[in-house]
């Protein structure tokens, strides 16, 4: 058989294109040179995010904190009876909320954070009582519950409260306040917006 032609039984080999690798990238679909930089843009600005929250978190955690200036941010939310301030839960607190205030849908926040030797049950039942006398209203957060916490809604305000055992004293209850002031919508009023949800 001369050279260069196929017999019925010899595979036809197409001829390399001129200039190799250059020329079939070239002819690669567009869409999937645009897929491999849209990925690399969504993980610079990941990247970026968890820089940005990590960085709010520690400057949070690091702040100079005085307990009579602290407390007053709290406005009107009671205080559980007899609870001690927990320096270190309230920097947890703030320094979460810190590091998420992109998603905080609130125009100021604060968290405090307290000790006691009450059970969970007591605590959230006193802030039951006291948090509906002032007018405020139960919220869900979501579509889920969270054993050990509650949240309430008035007008543009949100007081989430969380109960949880202290892990170096198993008779020890660790409670976190936060408040949020000037919420996106309004929390206790169905025709603006106030569903009871949030």
């Amino acid at each position: 058989m001369p050279k260069g032609e196929s017999g019925p039984f010899t595979p036809y080999t197409p001829p390399a294109p001129a200039g190799g690798d250059a020329a079939a990238a070239r002819r690669r679909p567009p869409v999937l040179r645009y897929v491999g930089l849209g990925c690399a843009g969504l993980t610079a600005v990941l990247l970026i995010g968890f820089i940005v929250i990590g960085a709010r978190f520690l400057s949070e955690m690091n702040r100079p904190l005085e307990r009579t200036a602290e407390l007053k941010t709290l406005k009107d939310t009671p205080i559980y009876i007899g609870a001690e301030w927990d320096e270190e839960v309230t920097r947890l607190g703030r320094g979460t909320l810190a590091g998420l205030r992109a998603f905080v849908p609130a125009r100021d926040y604060t968290a405090q954070g307290f000790r006691t030797r009450a059970t969970a049950d007591a605590v959230l039942s006193f802030y039951d009582r006291k948090m509906v006398a002032q007018g405020y209203k139960p919220v869900a957060l979501g579509n889920s519950t969270q054993e050990g916490q509650v949240a309430y809604g008035k007008e543009r305000t949100l007081v989430v409260v969380q109960a949880f055992p202290d892990q170096s004293d198993p008779d020890v209850r660790r409670i976190l306040v936060m408040r949020l002031d000037g919420t996106t919508r309004r929390l206790d009023d169905k025709d603006e917006g106030g569903s009871g949800t949030f």
